[in-house]
């Protein structure tokens, strides 16, 4: 059975107080995924002792943050953040009690069970979290749209997402209803692809493990048993996650899409996004931040031409301020 529909304030001031914490390390890795990158690269040496550029990483980049808005502006798309994994887990929550109750699943998969069976059942698991993980999406969505534009205003210092009413208007103004749905799509995709992924890959381990340990290890050993039901799903979504990263990068630089951002990216479909972000070698950008970030020039410097739509024109500019 799922968690269900309890979505208490103990949990609520739980999540709030992670989100916060940890907003500028996200902050930094939207600007990331975007493309914005405003500080010099430097030459080290890398871990094969030959010379390489690199971006500074997490330290250096919240301190730019911090001389340009101050302490307070490392926490720039914090509220529609916050709301935006609420409803997220929250609709989640009721949709997964729902599932719950009207179309069981039987989620225990036996040692016993061949492989047809125990692929049938982890379909069953899957989609019925598909299921819960799309909903929570597409309710949280509009919330996650609003968040990167808020963060993304850093690179050309615009003003029309400073807040949630304002955002709205914006949106609702200049793109219509569908504009809160920007870069759901390719989000949607990673997501379900992982969960996908990380439960098979899972399995596969699992029974990997069985196959080459001892009758009385497998019985008797308690690191066993936590290997199994702890670390083996950690793998799992570690692989899971890191295939389906790029979906992630796309959909960020996606939200963007369509708005008077100077951040905003010129592509209109999240397939062209995502196809010219991996032609460049670019779907990984932002996965890696606290420390230096190695970067190839030959790359960076069409993509920074091609992705935005950088504008000097005061009056459209003005606009926003």
């Amino acid at each position: 059975m799922g968690k269900g529909i309890d979505y208490g304030v103990e949990e609520v001031v739980k999540d709030m107080g992670v989100l916060t914490l940890t907003h500028p390390f996200n902050f930094v890795k939207t600007l990331i995924q975007i493309g914005h990158e405003p500080l010099p690269k430097y030459t080290a040496k890398s871990w094969t002792f030959k010379d390489k550029q690199y971006y500074p990483g997490l330290a250096q980049y919240l301190s730019h943050i911090g001389q340009q808005d101050g302490f307070f502006g490392l926490y720039r798309g914090l509220v529609p953040r916050v709301y935006t994994a609420l409803t997220f887990n929250l609709s989640r929550r009721i949709t997964n009690e729902l599932l719950d109750k009207h179309f069981p699943v039987e989620e225990e998969i036996q040692e016993s069970d061949d492989a047809v069976i125990a692929c049938t059942k982890m379909a069953k698991i899957c989609t019925k979290d598909s299921i819960a993980e799309l909903m929570g999406l597409a309710i949280s969505h509009p919330f996650y749209v609003i968040a990167v534009r808020s963060m993304s205003q850093f690179v050309g210092r615009e003003t029309a997402y400073d807040n949630l009413l304002s955002s709205v208007a914006e949106i609702l103004e200049n793109e219509g209803v569908s504009g809160f749905f920007k870069g759901f799509l390719p989000k949607a995709i990673g997501s379900v692809v992982a969960i996908w992924t990380a439960r098979f890959l899972s399995h596969a381990l699992r029974k990997s493990l069985d196959a080459t340990t001892e009758a009385d290890i497998k019985e008797n050993n308690e690191t066993y048993k936590t290997v199994q039901k702890a670390y083996v799903p950690i793998i799992g979504n570690l692989v899971a996650n890191t295939l389906t990263y790029g979906f992630l990068v796309t959909a960020t630089c996606m939200a963007t899409s369509g708005s008077r951002l100077s951040a905003a990216t010129r592509h209109v479909h999240w397939s062209a996004c995502y196809s010219e972000l991996k032609r460049l070698n670019l779907l990984t950008r932002g996965s890696s931040i606290i420390f230096g970030r190695a970067i190839k020039l030959s790359k960076l410097a069409p993509f920074s031409l091609k992705l935005y739509n950088f504008t000097s024109d005061v009056t459209a500019r003005s606009m926003f301020i």
